[in-house]
């Protein structure tokens, strides 16, 4: 299939239709089609691409299926409502939406001119295949916990980072939180809210910045600088 946009009118059906999908937990093939094609609720995408929809289970595999498509658009794409709305609702059949998967994994609204779109676009960093998308742009295999994690999975770990534009866009902090806080595929326990945790560390690197240039160092410089209460993450 071609992709396309949705547009304002066809982002507002898809939320719709997301929420009774989540009710009845069954897809209304003819009415995502219509939302995927119908030209009251799309408009064309250009440079043309065609996408095959397939299974996704990881990050991984939505980012090693959308790179190879995305990359060679010439303009910034990360924000474009209307593209990874389309495409979320192009994939949705791949991972439902259920009680714990909501509709701003699938669309987001890319204004802020009400309270609601201002919320959804705050939000837009839980859009599943977006954050696979720039995950694997950004940080590649130096973040691949995060890329072998499930589609659907937002840990407090993924949630801090990936909402931090600063954190997200900074190697040496997703490096330095991946070493400190994960232990081959899983978390460490209590790693969020514990001293020296999670949300300990984004808040001592905000008080570093004022003598150190927190963003642009390497994972093993930001180690060296932390405070002792980080020392038994370090060694676990």
């Amino acid at each position: 299939m071609r992709v396309r946009r949705l547009v304002p009118t066809g982002i507002e059906r898809a939320r719709v239709l997301l929420e009774e999908w989540r009710t009845n937990e069954r897809i209304d093939d003819e009415s995502l089609d219509d939302i995927l094609q119908d030209s009251a609720l799309t408009e064309d995408f250009q440079p043309a691409i065609e996408i095959e929809r397939r299974a996704i289970a990881t990050r991984r595999d939505a980012a090693e299926l959308l790179a190879p498509l995305l990359d060679a658009i010439e303009r910034p794409i990360a924000d474009d409502a209307g593209l990874w709305s389309w495409l979320g609702m192009f994939f949705a059949p791949e991972f439902p939406p259920s009680r714990r998967v909501t509709t701003g994994a699938y669309v987001f609204l890319g204004d802020e001119t009400t309270t609601e779109s201002r919320r959804a676009y705050q939000r837009r960093y839980r859009h599943t295949l977006r954050a696979s998308y720039l995950i694997q742009r950004q940080h590649g295999e130096t973040a691949a916990f995060l890329l072998d994690q499930p589609i659907t999975s937002f840990s407090d770990l993924e949630d801090r980072l990936l909402s931090d534009f600063r954190a997200f866009s900074s190697v040496g902090v997703i490096q330095l939180a991946i070493q400190l806080y994960t232990r081959g595929s899983s978390l460490k326990p209590d790693y969020s809210r514990s001293a020296g945790g999670l949300r300990h560390m984004l808040r001592v690197l905000n008080q570093l910045e004022r003598t150190h240039d927190v963003y642009g160092m390497e994972a093993e410089a930001l180690m060296e600088i932390l405070p002792a209460a980080f020392d038994p993450w370090k060694s676990t």
